[in-house]
């Protein structure tokens, strides 16, 4: 055009860019209205064009194509779960075909009713005026067949093709493969009827794929997915009309509806009609109860470019869906029933196996229930209920989030909620594995279904029994990852509930005691789980005896706690007396128990010095645990970490090279098994930079401490916990062995902040942690250099000043003590040296080395299998 400038103009890459959509549906609201009633005065169809429509540009442009290119394959099927925009597509395709060629005849039939579908078939006839349509008798479905087949350039819509016995006259169950191309065995249905041949296109729209492969043909099918956020935002924005809402808003209510178009119109609707904003639509939403009986998807609403029939769509396209499933594919409607009681997404195949003596649904078949369960799985797919991909382990379905809720409302209306439910429970408690590394894997994966489970007990009535049973094991697993609060909650309302319903001396009652005696420990509630312990070695004594094995390992755990609270004597005791008993038991289990009590005696043996005793059991320990388990498994790293902090607190520089590369290679597994984030990893990082600091590797010592500082901060909440205590002292005892007196004095004075928070200015260790800093800062006075100190710094020979530090830590003999820094000469001996249980930690003495180029492989990290002499000289 002349005088304008084309390059203002704007530029879109392809047609289904957002702005050119918008740009086109402004277009379209100026286009007059009478321009394509003249130009189909003939054609019969009953919705206005919906000018907010956007999306499934590629759909359209399929089915376009078909209709022109392709004059021997003259039908297609839409199909997807219900309210996904199925017949929405089918309208704008009819538009834009009579847009493209405008004068074809273009006839809209309700498929999902017999009278519907005669009414329809009778407007088609009295608008093109065919001869006798309206005679008293006349087979109107034969007449408006015939004369179409005898016409061209036309164009049918069959909506809602849905119901098999409408269609075909008969089931599912009774289809066969031959009826797909012989219509004579389909003399009962309606589907005759159609017509067929390459003058006209038929275009049916249908919620499963087995019903749009069979109405085609085997023909052309197209699944309509989900439209993108962008398309949705827009298709709110044209529905809230001037209402404002953030982006933020609008992507919280697409999410809450699952991307569902129809689900959203509706909501739209609810929301302008009542005035509401979305945070307090969601907020209706998501409360408990009935989505339905008091929620905003009840909402009544009428849409012009919608069937005059609709009411409340969202329901009433899932109930009819419902009621077929259930009467055409029982097996699948009891499977989707039993689905809707655990978490939507990633439902792993093995969990819908069930035990073989639950005869629920496919189950009835037990010889091939696999089948019976890939064919459910099968229908449910064809419905659109579910999707599926691939896990760690097979097939995992996710089941779409109204459909859950549409569900779970129709199964409590109907009275039998709870019913269902127990299944679940059974087939959740029969997959659900117990205490094992080897399930570690499929127990991950379970424990989202376990959250949802609990979260439905908590308004039903499950089984008190098996529900207890399955939290048990729930709060192992989550205890063994980490998850300390999770597995405290899982394992009270375990213990509520088996006591309730099997009573406190039950065996399984008495195993979950034990269990949150382990909780107590971990969350380190000491004094609880030593009670706990106790009263569960009452409670297996009245139901076994006391020579037991159940009783001897709950002596063991007992032991742990004894000696976490530095109760020695008793500790070695319990430890002794359990390994003693146990020497009269065989089999598997009375080992199991008898390497763990191996294991606690070999700690209480470590922590009064008796380390050439712990070394010998380790060692023994490391032979017996690999043979059983494997070189890669939780008791194999946590032997190995004994063994570790043995060779570390012997100190000598053979045993300090293998402490390094064994606490290595424990390190590697930590991280392994366990991730980076977890306690035991850092725990095992703190005594990796022990060994290193030892051996005079501080640069690399103060990065593992800082590490394991950041974790233990980081999950200790409000309130430090006793390890960042030990991080930031045994930082500054890092810092000052190198001569970095201003950094080692911001380290106390970090700890010394958190202990006057903790237990106030009087106590013993503030006071303690007070009298450091002000030797510190004395030996900053003394050298005023110390803060430009470069990190290669060599320490002062002591006989070279009588006032130099280096740094020497009591903090193993007392897991909870600060700033213990002895002076270089001072010599820490036992007070009482013929008494096994005191102590006397020797002072730290080290000289600063480089980190050699190559350390060996965490991998070739051995035992050495020297006897260790039980006398050592102590420096």
């Amino acid at each position: 055009m002349p005088g304008y400038d084309h390059k203002a103009l704007c530029r879109h890459a392809f047609t289904g860019d957002q702005g050119l959509k918008l740009i086109f549906s402004e277009i379209r609201q100026c286009l007059p209205k009478t321009s394509l009633a003249k130009a189909s005065q003939a054609t019969y169809f009953p919705f206005q064009r919906n000018f907010d429509f956007v999306g499934q540009q590629n759909v359209l442009q399929v089915l376009l194509d078909n209709f022109s290119r392709h004059p021997m394959d003259r039908e297609a099927a839409l199909y997807g779960l219900g309210g996904i925009g199925k017949s929405q597509i089918a309208v704008e395709y009819a538009y834009s075909l009579l847009e493209r060629y405008p004068k074809t005849l273009i006839f809209w039939v309700f498929g999902g009713s017999k009278e519907r579908f005669e009414q329809d078939y009778l407007g088609i006839a009295r608008r093109l005026q065919l001869p006798g349509f309206n005679a008293p008798n006349v087979d109107v479905f034969a007449l408006v067949k015939t004369a179409l087949e005898k016409r061209s350039n036309w164009a049918m819509i069959i909506d809602n093709a849905d119901d098999p016995t409408i269609l075909w006259g008969t089931s599912k169950a009774n289809y066969s493969e031959t009826s797909i191309q012989n219509d004579s065995n389909d003399s009962g249905g309606l589907s005759k009827y159609i017509p067929r041949g390459p003058n006209g296109f038929i275009l049916y729209t249908t919620r499963t794929k087995d019903d749009a492969l069979r109405l085609t043909g085997e023909g052309q099918v197209i699944k309509v997915s989900e439209m993108d956020e962008e398309d949705l935002k827009s298709l709110l924005r044209s529905k809230l009309k001037n209402e404002t809402f953030s982006d933020n808003d609008l992507a919280r209510l697409i999410t809450t509806l699952d991307r569902l178009p129809l689900a959203i119109v509706q909501a739209a609707s609810f929301i302008r009609h009542k005035s509401w904003s979305i945070t307090q639509y969601l907020a209706n939403f998501e409360a408990e109860g009935s989505v339905w009986s008091s929620g905003p998807l009840s909402h009544d609403f009428r849409d012009k470019t919608r069937d005059y029939a609709g009411r409340n769509p969202v329901f009433r396209t899932w109930m009819i869906t419902m009621k077929q499933l259930e009467e055409l594919e029982p097996k699948a409607a009891d499977l989707l029933r039993l689905m809707s009681f655990y978490n939507r997404q990633d439902i792993p195949h093995d969990l819908l196996l069930g035990p073989d003596s639950i005869p629920i649904g496919y189950q009835e078949e037990k010889a091939n229930k696999n089948y019976y369960l890939a064919m459910s799985i099968s229908t449910l797919l064809s419905y659109s209920f579910l999707t599926v991909s691939e896990g760690p382990r097979g097939q995992r379905y996710t089941l779409h989030r109204l459909v859950q809720k549409f569900i779970q409302y129709r199964l409590e209306d109907l009275g039998i909620a709870d019913k269902y439910a127990a299944k679940a429970l059974d087939f959740l408690v029969s997959a659900f594995p117990l205490e094992q590394y080897e399930s570690w894997e499929i127990s991950g994966e379970l424990l989202p279904h376990v959250q949802t489970m609990v979260e439905y007990k908590m308004t039903s009535n499950l089984p008190a029994g098996k529900f207890g049973i399955l939290l048990t094991a729930a709060s192992a697993y989550s205890r063994i990852k980490g998850q300390l609060q999770r597995a405290d909650t899982y394992i009270t309302l375990a213990l509520a509930a088996l006591r309730t319903n099997l009573g406190n001396d039950d065996p399984i009652t008495i195993d979950a005691l034990c269990e949150q005696g382990h909780c107590f420990q971990d969350l380190k509630q000491y004094e609880q789980a030593e009670k706990i312990f106790c009263s569960a070695i009452d409670s297996y004594s009245r139901v076994f005896g006391s020579q037991h094995v159940k009783v001897y390992e709950t002596k063991i755990f007992l032991s742990g706690i004894l000696r976490i609270e530095k109760r020695y004597p008793e500790a070695e005791s319990e430890a002794r007396i359990a390994l003693g008993g146990l020497e009269n038991f065989d089999g598997e289990e009375a080992e199991r128990v008898r390497l763990r009590g191996k294991s606690s005696l070999s700690k209480v043996l470590g922590d009064i010095r008796r380390y050439d005793d712990a070394f010998q059991i380790q060692r023994n320990l490391d032979i017996s645990l690999t043979n059983k388990y494997g070189p890669e498994h939780p008791r194999v790293l946590n032997n190995l970490h004994d063994l570790a902090v043995t060779l570390m607190m012997i100190g000598q520089p053979t045993e300090l090279d293998e402490a390094r590369h064994i606490s290595q290679r424990v390190m590697d597994l930590c991280e392994k098994m366990y991730g980076p984030d977890h306690h035991q990893t850092a725990n095992v990082v703190y005594n990796h930079g022990l060994v290193l600091m030892k051996q005079g590797y501080f640069e690399d010592a103060d990065a593992y401490f800082k590490r394991a500082l950041h974790f233990f901060k980081t999950q200790g909440g409000e309130i430090c916990p006793p390890e960042a205590l030990k991080c930031i002292s045994y930082l500054g005892v890092n810092s000052e062995s190198q001569g970095h007196y201003v950094e080692a004095l911001k380290h106390y004075e970090s700890g010394y902040r958190i202990l006057l928070s903790s237990f106030g200015v009087t106590h013993e260790r503030t006071q303690l942690a007070q009298r450091e800093i002000a030797r510190i800062q004395g030996l900053i006075h003394h050298d005023p250099n110390s803060s430009r100190r470069q990190h290669n710094t060599v320490a002062k020979p002591a006989e070279q000043a009588d006032s130099y530090y280096v740094a020497g830590a009591n903090m193993l003999s007392n897991g909870e003590c600060y700033g213990w820094i002895r002076s270089q000469r001072r010599v820490a001996v036992a007070k009482e040296p013929d008494d096994p249980y005191a102590f006397a930690y020797p002072p730290y003495q080290s000289q600063k080395r480089a980190r050699p180029d190559t350390i060996k492989s965490s991998s070739d990290a051995s035992v050495s299998g020297d006897r260790i002499e039980s006398k050592r000289k102590r420096i």
